[in-house]
């Protein structure tokens, strides 16, 4: 069982990074944050967890 949690996992945190995306994207905007900002937060999000070995 533990194993078919660890094997969701990838799935769940890029779900994860791409609902919080999509929920502050026009907020961000509203405020005058670049798009590029975005990309670079969804890059970084997703290269730490890497780094923690959940992606």
């Amino acid at each position: 069982r533990v194993n078919a949690t660890r094997l969701n996992s990838p799935k769940l945190y890029r779900s994860v990074i791409e609902d919080v995306m999509s929920e502050v994207r026009e907020l961000f905007l509203d405020e005058g944050v670049d798009e590029q900002v975005l990309h670079e937060l969804k890059t970084v999000s997703a290269s730490n967890f890497h780094k923690w070995e959940v992606l």
